[in-house]
């Protein structure tokens, strides 16, 4: 009955800290969204790093977002590329908007084109404007995302 019981706490303390793992980079992103919110920018970006550094895909898309803003564009690509490469349409639009640009990251239209495509696919109403806007005769590149 012991080792039962042993068992039962080990596998109930393992799943308490497994929560609680998931939950630290949702709250950070909270944290950093109301800071970001306030207007407290390196209030946002530490609170928003630990949760991007833990593959939170509403972090890395916020602080690249900031970061980008900030003019530190090949950090923004960096993280936008992590959030696009999870599915997240935010970071596949912000990514595009990179690539077609050539701003922090080298000019490369056709990835742009897939990343606003699966962005659309996903209901990103900024994503389809581009595309629209794209497929119009003389459509040199596409508006900012945001």
């Amino acid at each position: 009955m012991r080792k039962v019981g042993r068992w039962a706490m080990a596998a109930a303390t393992a799943c308490c800290a497994a929560a609680l793992a998931a939950a630290a980079p949702a709250d950070d992103h909270r944290r950093g969204l109301q800071a970001y919110q306030r207007g407290d920018i390196v209030g946002a970006m530490a609170a928003l790093r630990p949760a991007a550094r833990a593959g939170h895909a509403p972090s890395q898309v916020l602080l690249a977002f900031i970061l980008d803003r900030g003019d530190y564009p090949e950090e923004a690509a960096l993280l936008y590329r992590q959030a696009a490469e999870q599915g997240d349409p935010e970071g596949q639009a912000g990514l595009a908007n990179l690539l077609l640009t050539g701003r922090g990251i080298a000019k490369d239209e056709k990835a742009a084109l897939e990343q606003l495509s699966k962005a659309a696919a996903q209901g990103h109403a900024g994503a389809r404007q581009a595309l629209e806007q794209l497929a119009r005769p003389g459509a040199a590149s596409a508006p900012q995302q945001r």
